[in-house]
């Protein structure tokens, strides 16, 4: 009986160690987004961050240090038409790792450009607990997102995406960390 017992506990063991391969960051990101209403902030905390060859984790949290409700948008997001583009575009907005790539082409913006800079984003395929759709007054989730590395380059600045936050006026902005790390396996 102690024999399977302990035998039990080595197999649980090894299933929750980390694997060999991963990079695990311990940022300790603490983050405050004042809102332009004046009626509080957001506050992002990250901290986790575990890259393997091909996947890649975050355990974060966010909290509504406001006076009022805040709608939060997640996954797929169509951004409008901007001055770089002349067609709208899709992109995930959060819960994801999001950065920034020079695209070679004409910028209708600046004339003598031969580039332009465009976001790009790799969305969570994992949500646990679940993302809120909306955060009350002091309320706050707490959880880990992770999805796929495929498609993020490996020398680039990354951010961590956490969705489109809608004020009580109606405004709307993508909320992500200032802080940035390169997402090396």
């Amino acid at each position: 009986m102690f024999a399977t017992a302990g035998a039990l506990l080595l197999g649980t063991a090894v299933l929750l160690a980390p694997t060999p391969t991963a990079k695990t960051i311990t940022p300790g990101w603490n983050e405050r987004t004042q809102l332009t209403d004046g009626s509080g902030s957001i506050r992002v905390t990250i901290d986790r961050i575990v890259l393997t060859k091909r996947t890649w984790r975050v355990t974060a949290g966010v909290a509504n240090r406001s006076r009022h409700t805040l709608r939060i948008t997640s996954g797929s997001h169509r951004a409008a038409a901007l001055c770089y583009t002349e067609q709208p575009y899709a992109y995930n907005v959060g819960p994801s790792l999001v950065w920034q790539e020079r695209v070679p082409g004409t910028n209708p913006c600046w004339v003598r450009q031969d580039h332009y800079t465009q976001t790009f984003a790799r969305g969570a395929t994992r949500v646990e607990p679940t993302y809120p759709r909306a955060l009350r007054p002091g309320q706050s989730w707490h959880g880990f997102f992770s999805g796929p590395l495929v498609g993020v380059p490996r020398a680039q600045l990354v951010r961590i995406g956490l969705g489109v936050v809608t004020t009580a006026t109606g405004r709307d902005f993508l909320l992500s960390t200032t802080h940035q790390f390169v997402a090396r396996r």
